[in-house]
Protein backbone atom coordinates (compact mmCIF):
# COMPACT_ATOMS: atom_id res chain seq x y z
CA UNK A 1 0.00 0.00 0.00
CA UNK A 2 2.63 2.41 0.61
CA UNK A 3 4.02 2.28 -2.61
CA UNK A 4 0.87 3.14 -4.33
CA UNK A 5 -0.25 6.10 -1.62
CA UNK A 6 3.40 7.78 -0.63
CA UNK A 7 3.45 10.55 -2.51
CA UNK A 8 6.93 10.44 -4.51
CA UNK A 9 9.52 12.85 -2.81
CA UNK A 10 13.48 12.81 -3.37
CA UNK A 11 15.77 14.53 -1.03
CA UNK A 12 18.67 15.18 -2.86
CA UNK A 13 21.78 15.96 -0.76
CA UNK A 14 24.02 17.99 -2.90
CA UNK A 15 27.77 18.21 -1.29
CA UNK A 16 28.04 21.79 -1.87
CA UNK A 17 31.55 22.00 -1.96
CA UNK A 18 31.41 18.99 0.23
CA UNK A 19 31.00 20.76 3.43
CA UNK A 20 28.20 23.68 3.81
CA UNK A 21 27.66 22.27 7.26
CA UNK A 22 25.33 25.02 8.36
CA UNK A 23 23.06 23.84 6.38
CA UNK A 24 21.92 21.00 8.45
CA UNK A 25 19.64 18.04 8.93
CA UNK A 26 21.04 16.04 6.07
CA UNK A 27 23.51 13.33 4.92
CA UNK A 28 26.70 15.31 3.49
CA UNK A 29 27.49 12.29 1.90
CA UNK A 30 24.03 11.22 -0.31
CA UNK A 31 23.90 12.89 -3.76
CA UNK A 32 27.98 13.44 -4.80
CA UNK A 33 30.16 10.38 -6.27
CA UNK A 34 34.10 12.59 -5.88
CA UNK A 35 36.44 12.02 -8.56
CA UNK A 36 38.64 9.28 -7.96
CA UNK A 37 42.09 10.52 -6.27
CA UNK A 38 45.23 9.79 -5.61
CA UNK A 39 46.29 8.56 -1.96
CA UNK A 40 47.00 11.98 -1.25
CA UNK A 41 43.39 13.29 -2.29
CA UNK A 42 44.59 14.76 -5.64
CA UNK A 43 42.38 14.63 -8.37
CA UNK A 44 43.92 12.01 -10.91
CA UNK A 45 42.34 13.58 -13.97
CA UNK A 46 43.91 17.20 -12.71
CA UNK A 47 40.88 19.11 -13.17
CA UNK A 48 40.47 22.15 -11.13
CA UNK A 49 36.90 23.53 -10.41
CA UNK A 50 35.96 26.89 -11.79
CA UNK A 51 38.76 26.88 -13.67
CA UNK A 52 37.39 30.14 -15.90
CA UNK A 53 36.42 33.88 -15.16
CA UNK A 54 33.52 34.09 -13.03
CA UNK A 55 32.63 37.33 -13.86
CA UNK A 56 29.67 37.14 -16.87
CA UNK A 57 27.86 34.44 -13.87
CA UNK A 58 27.94 36.31 -10.57
CA UNK A 59 28.39 39.55 -9.21
CA UNK A 60 29.07 39.38 -5.52
CA UNK A 61 27.37 41.36 -3.09
CA UNK A 62 28.11 44.37 -0.36
CA UNK A 63 31.78 42.36 1.80
CA UNK A 64 32.08 41.67 4.63
CA UNK A 65 29.37 43.71 6.51
CA UNK A 66 25.85 42.37 5.65
CA UNK A 67 22.63 42.93 7.83
CA UNK A 68 20.55 39.89 8.61
CA UNK A 69 17.75 39.27 10.53
CA UNK A 70 17.51 38.06 14.00
CA UNK A 71 14.22 36.43 13.72
CA UNK A 72 15.62 33.86 10.90
CA UNK A 73 18.02 33.54 13.85
CA UNK A 74 15.55 32.47 16.10
CA UNK A 75 13.70 30.56 14.25
CA UNK A 76 16.23 28.26 13.62
CA UNK A 77 17.35 28.05 17.19
CA UNK A 78 14.00 27.09 18.35
CA UNK A 79 13.60 24.88 15.37
CA UNK A 80 16.99 23.16 16.51
CA UNK A 81 16.02 22.99 20.06
CA UNK A 82 12.83 20.99 19.47
CA UNK A 83 14.14 18.84 17.18
CA UNK A 84 16.47 17.84 19.44
CA UNK A 85 13.86 17.69 22.21
CA UNK A 86 11.33 15.32 19.85
CA UNK A 87 14.60 12.28 20.32
CA UNK A 88 13.63 12.20 24.43
CA UNK A 89 9.68 12.61 22.78
CA UNK A 90 7.24 9.96 24.71
CA UNK A 91 3.94 8.58 22.87
CA UNK A 92 0.58 8.45 24.58
CA UNK A 93 -2.60 6.93 23.92
CA UNK A 94 -5.85 9.35 23.49
CA UNK A 95 -8.89 8.43 23.74
CA UNK A 96 -10.53 11.33 25.22
CA UNK A 97 -10.75 13.30 21.59
CA UNK A 98 -10.49 13.21 17.86
CA UNK A 99 -7.92 13.19 15.33
CA UNK A 100 -5.64 16.27 14.69
CA UNK A 101 -2.71 17.37 12.90
CA UNK A 102 0.69 15.76 14.24
CA UNK A 103 -1.27 12.72 15.77
CA UNK A 104 0.09 9.26 14.68
CA UNK A 105 -3.58 6.95 13.92
CA UNK A 106 -2.84 3.50 13.40
CA UNK A 107 -5.73 2.34 10.73
CA UNK A 108 -7.05 -0.38 8.72
CA UNK A 109 -8.13 0.69 4.79
CA UNK A 110 -9.48 -0.37 1.69
CA UNK A 111 -9.42 1.60 -1.40
CA UNK A 112 -11.81 0.87 -4.30
CA UNK A 113 -12.11 2.44 -7.75
CA UNK A 114 -15.51 2.08 -10.07
CA UNK A 115 -16.20 -0.22 -6.41
CA UNK A 116 -13.84 -2.45 -7.04
CA UNK A 117 -10.28 -2.88 -4.51
CA UNK A 118 -7.71 -1.61 -6.54
CA UNK A 119 -3.67 -3.02 -6.60
CA UNK A 120 -2.08 -1.94 -3.26
CA UNK A 121 -4.60 0.29 -2.09
CA UNK A 122 -5.48 -1.92 0.91
CA UNK A 123 -3.60 -2.23 4.76
CA UNK A 124 -4.07 -3.01 7.67
CA UNK A 125 -2.43 -1.74 11.23
CA UNK A 126 -0.70 0.96 9.21
CA UNK A 127 0.95 3.94 11.00
CA UNK A 128 0.08 7.02 9.78
CA UNK A 129 1.41 10.59 11.27
CA UNK A 130 -1.35 13.02 10.19
CA UNK A 131 0.12 15.97 8.50
CA UNK A 132 2.95 14.22 7.16
CA UNK A 133 2.11 14.23 3.24
CA UNK A 134 3.17 10.95 3.36
CA UNK A 135 -0.57 10.00 1.83
CA UNK A 136 -2.61 11.45 -1.81
CA UNK A 137 -4.10 14.86 -0.75
CA UNK A 138 -7.52 14.35 0.97
CA UNK A 139 -6.60 11.27 2.63
CA UNK A 140 -5.06 12.42 6.41
CA UNK A 141 -7.16 15.82 6.53
CA UNK A 142 -10.14 13.40 6.20
CA UNK A 143 -9.17 11.94 9.02
CA UNK A 144 -8.83 14.77 11.31
CA UNK A 145 -11.77 15.69 13.79
CA UNK A 146 -12.77 11.39 13.66
CA UNK A 147 -12.57 9.14 16.68
CA UNK A 148 -11.05 6.03 17.40
CA UNK A 149 -13.50 3.37 16.18
CA UNK A 150 -15.07 5.43 13.45
CA UNK A 151 -15.22 4.34 9.98
CA UNK A 152 -14.64 7.38 7.53
CA UNK A 153 -15.48 6.92 4.08
CA UNK A 154 -13.43 9.31 1.80
CA UNK A 155 -13.98 10.20 -1.62
CA UNK A 156 -10.69 11.50 -3.07
CA UNK A 157 -8.68 11.01 -6.22
CA UNK A 158 -5.09 10.59 -6.97
CA UNK A 159 -3.15 13.60 -7.85
CA UNK A 160 -3.21 13.84 -11.91
CA UNK A 161 1.05 13.81 -11.59
CA UNK A 162 1.08 9.97 -9.89
CA UNK A 163 3.40 8.31 -11.01
CA UNK A 164 1.15 4.76 -11.21
CA UNK A 165 -0.64 5.41 -14.97
CA UNK A 166 -3.57 3.64 -14.27
CA UNK A 167 -4.24 5.62 -10.80
CA UNK A 168 -3.46 9.29 -12.43
CA UNK A 169 -6.18 11.76 -11.54
CA UNK A 170 -8.58 8.44 -10.53
CA UNK A 171 -11.81 9.10 -8.26
CA UNK A 172 -11.21 6.51 -5.99
CA UNK A 173 -13.00 5.57 -2.18
CA UNK A 174 -11.17 4.86 0.99
CA UNK A 175 -12.98 3.03 3.50
CA UNK A 176 -10.88 4.06 7.18
CA UNK A 177 -11.13 2.78 10.37
CA UNK A 178 -9.47 4.28 12.92
CA UNK A 179 -8.09 1.66 15.12
CA UNK A 180 -6.12 4.18 18.27
CA UNK A 181 -4.89 7.42 18.38
CA UNK A 182 -1.37 8.57 19.52
CA UNK A 183 0.24 11.73 20.66
CA UNK A 184 3.55 12.79 20.95
CA UNK A 185 4.62 14.82 23.74
CA UNK A 186 8.36 16.53 23.22
CA UNK A 187 9.57 17.49 26.59
CA UNK A 188 11.60 20.76 27.74
CA UNK A 189 14.90 20.34 26.94
CA UNK A 190 16.93 19.59 30.09
CA UNK A 191 20.82 19.90 31.38
CA UNK A 192 20.23 16.00 31.63
CA UNK A 193 19.41 15.63 28.23
CA UNK A 194 21.71 17.83 26.95
CA UNK A 195 24.60 16.10 29.07
CA UNK A 196 23.06 12.31 27.07
CA UNK A 197 24.34 14.07 23.79
CA UNK A 198 27.67 13.63 24.80
CA UNK A 199 29.03 16.70 22.68
CA UNK A 200 32.52 18.42 23.97
CA UNK A 201 31.10 21.66 22.50
CA UNK A 202 28.58 21.74 25.46
CA UNK A 203 27.54 20.27 28.17
CA UNK A 204 24.14 22.13 29.87
CA UNK A 205 21.08 24.26 28.01
CA UNK A 206 22.98 27.40 28.15
CA UNK A 207 25.70 26.05 26.55
CA UNK A 208 23.77 24.35 23.71
CA UNK A 209 22.26 27.51 23.25
CA UNK A 210 24.91 29.43 22.38
CA UNK A 211 26.63 27.22 20.80
CA UNK A 212 23.47 26.84 17.97
CA UNK A 213 22.85 30.38 17.98
CA UNK A 214 26.50 31.02 16.90
CA UNK A 215 25.98 28.67 14.38
CA UNK A 216 22.46 29.90 13.15
CA UNK A 217 24.02 32.96 13.16
CA UNK A 218 26.21 32.30 10.68
CA UNK A 219 24.01 30.29 8.64
CA UNK A 220 21.67 33.11 8.07
CA UNK A 221 24.70 35.57 7.72
CA UNK A 222 26.05 33.27 4.41
CA UNK A 223 22.55 32.60 3.60
CA UNK A 224 22.02 36.52 3.06
CA UNK A 225 25.68 36.76 1.52
CA UNK A 226 24.46 34.55 -1.10
CA UNK A 227 20.76 35.75 -1.32
CA UNK A 228 22.84 39.13 -2.37
CA UNK A 229 25.20 38.26 -5.06
CA UNK A 230 23.57 38.52 -8.54
CA UNK A 231 23.75 35.11 -10.19
CA UNK A 232 23.88 35.89 -14.15
CA UNK A 233 23.29 32.19 -15.53
CA UNK A 234 25.18 28.74 -15.29
CA UNK A 235 28.29 27.34 -16.18
CA UNK A 236 27.30 24.14 -18.29
CA UNK A 237 30.74 22.85 -17.17
CA UNK A 238 29.94 22.78 -13.41
CA UNK A 239 26.08 21.87 -13.86
CA UNK A 240 26.24 19.16 -15.66
CA UNK A 241 29.24 18.00 -13.55
CA UNK A 242 27.03 17.69 -10.52
CA UNK A 243 23.83 16.16 -12.65
CA UNK A 244 26.50 13.27 -13.50
CA UNK A 245 27.44 12.75 -10.11
CA UNK A 246 24.12 12.63 -9.21
CA UNK A 247 22.83 10.08 -11.75
CA UNK A 248 26.20 8.21 -11.46
CA UNK A 249 25.44 8.23 -7.14
CA UNK A 250 21.63 6.87 -7.79
CA UNK A 251 23.06 4.38 -10.26
CA UNK A 252 25.12 2.93 -8.08
CA UNK A 253 22.34 2.57 -5.21
CA UNK A 254 20.18 1.07 -8.13
CA UNK A 255 23.12 -1.69 -8.28
CA UNK A 256 23.28 -2.21 -4.57
CA UNK A 257 19.27 -3.69 -4.95
CA UNK A 258 20.00 -4.98 -7.93
CA UNK A 259 17.92 -3.10 -9.78
CA UNK A 260 18.17 -0.52 -13.34
CA UNK A 261 18.53 2.73 -12.53
CA UNK A 262 15.22 3.37 -14.89
CA UNK A 263 13.35 1.01 -12.51
CA UNK A 264 14.50 3.01 -9.23
CA UNK A 265 13.61 6.00 -11.01
CA UNK A 266 9.95 4.73 -11.40
CA UNK A 267 9.68 3.54 -8.05
CA UNK A 268 10.47 7.21 -7.01
CA UNK A 269 7.77 8.44 -9.24
CA UNK A 270 9.80 9.44 -12.28
CA UNK A 271 9.21 8.76 -15.77
CA UNK A 272 12.34 8.44 -16.76
CA UNK A 273 15.74 10.08 -16.62
CA UNK A 274 15.10 13.13 -17.91
CA UNK A 275 12.12 13.70 -15.84
CA UNK A 276 14.60 12.97 -12.67
CA UNK A 277 17.20 15.48 -14.35
CA UNK A 278 14.65 18.11 -14.25
CA UNK A 279 13.85 17.55 -11.11
CA UNK A 280 17.25 17.62 -9.37
CA UNK A 281 18.36 20.51 -11.91
CA UNK A 282 17.17 23.28 -9.24
CA UNK A 283 19.05 22.35 -6.62
CA UNK A 284 22.05 21.66 -8.53
CA UNK A 285 21.89 25.51 -9.59
CA UNK A 286 21.66 26.15 -5.73
CA UNK A 287 24.94 24.32 -5.44
CA UNK A 288 26.71 26.00 -8.19
CA UNK A 289 25.29 29.07 -7.53
CA UNK A 290 26.93 29.08 -3.86
CA UNK A 291 30.27 27.77 -5.36
CA UNK A 292 30.55 30.41 -7.85
CA UNK A 293 30.39 33.10 -4.86
CA UNK A 294 32.83 31.58 -2.93
CA UNK A 295 35.11 31.56 -5.85
CA UNK A 296 34.65 34.96 -7.09
CA UNK A 297 34.65 36.68 -3.57
CA UNK A 298 38.03 34.86 -2.85
CA UNK A 299 39.29 36.21 -6.10
CA UNK A 300 37.70 39.85 -6.19
CA UNK A 301 38.86 40.01 -2.03
CA UNK A 302 42.28 38.46 -2.81
CA UNK A 303 41.57 35.92 -0.23
CA UNK A 304 44.15 33.66 0.61
CA UNK A 305 44.58 30.58 3.07
CA UNK A 306 47.64 29.90 4.68
CA UNK A 307 48.93 25.88 5.30
CA UNK A 308 48.03 26.29 9.48
CA UNK A 309 44.26 28.18 7.93
CA UNK A 310 44.13 25.01 5.73
CA UNK A 311 45.00 22.37 8.80
CA UNK A 312 42.66 24.41 10.92
CA UNK A 313 39.78 24.27 8.60
CA UNK A 314 40.19 20.74 7.16
CA UNK A 315 40.14 19.40 10.68
CA UNK A 316 37.38 20.93 11.27
CA UNK A 317 35.63 19.48 8.10
CA UNK A 318 36.59 16.28 8.75
CA UNK A 319 35.45 16.10 12.28
CA UNK A 320 31.98 17.71 11.36
CA UNK A 321 31.68 14.99 8.69
CA UNK A 322 32.29 11.50 11.12
CA UNK A 323 36.21 11.61 9.42
CA UNK A 324 38.89 11.30 12.11
CA UNK A 325 41.85 12.88 10.37
CA UNK A 326 42.87 15.60 7.48
CA UNK A 327 44.84 12.68 5.87
CA UNK A 328 41.67 10.79 6.31
CA UNK A 329 39.46 13.86 4.52
CA UNK A 330 42.08 13.54 1.98
CA UNK A 331 41.80 10.01 0.50
CA UNK A 332 38.24 10.00 0.59
CA UNK A 333 37.52 13.56 -0.79
CA UNK A 334 38.96 15.45 -3.96
CA UNK A 335 41.13 18.07 -2.78
CA UNK A 336 39.34 20.79 -5.02
CA UNK A 337 36.20 19.84 -2.51
CA UNK A 338 38.34 20.47 0.57
CA UNK A 339 39.70 23.81 -0.90
CA UNK A 340 36.40 24.64 -1.78
CA UNK A 341 34.96 24.37 2.26
CA UNK A 342 38.34 25.72 4.03
CA UNK A 343 37.82 29.23 1.98
CA UNK A 344 33.84 28.80 2.50
CA UNK A 345 34.38 28.68 6.44
CA UNK A 346 37.20 31.53 6.25
CA UNK A 347 34.83 33.74 4.13
CA UNK A 348 31.99 33.14 6.96
CA UNK A 349 34.61 34.10 9.83
CA UNK A 350 35.07 37.08 8.23
CA UNK A 351 31.49 37.53 7.31
CA UNK A 352 30.40 36.70 11.17
CA UNK A 353 33.22 39.02 12.16
CA UNK A 354 31.82 42.57 10.35
CA UNK A 355 28.65 41.64 10.19
CA UNK A 356 25.65 43.24 12.61
CA UNK A 357 22.04 42.29 13.20
CA UNK A 358 19.14 44.78 11.46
Amino acid sequence: MKKILLVAALAVVFLCTFFLIFFTGNDKNIGVTPNETTENGEDKNNEKVYDYDLNEYVTIGAFPKVAYDTAKVDELVSDTINQVASNFAEKKEITDRAVKSGDTVNIDYVGTMDGVAFDGGTDQGYDLVIGSGNFIPGFEDGLIGHSVGEEVVLDIKFPDSYHVADLKGKPVVFTVKINKITETVVPELTDVMVASLQQSNYKTVEEFNLFITNLATREVIWETYVKSCEIKKYPDKEVNRYISNVISNYTIQAQYYSMTLDTLLSAMGFSGLDDFKAYIEGDVKDTVATEMVIYQTVREKKIEISDDEYKTYALEIAKENGISSIEELEKQVDKNYITTGVYQKKIINMLFDASESE
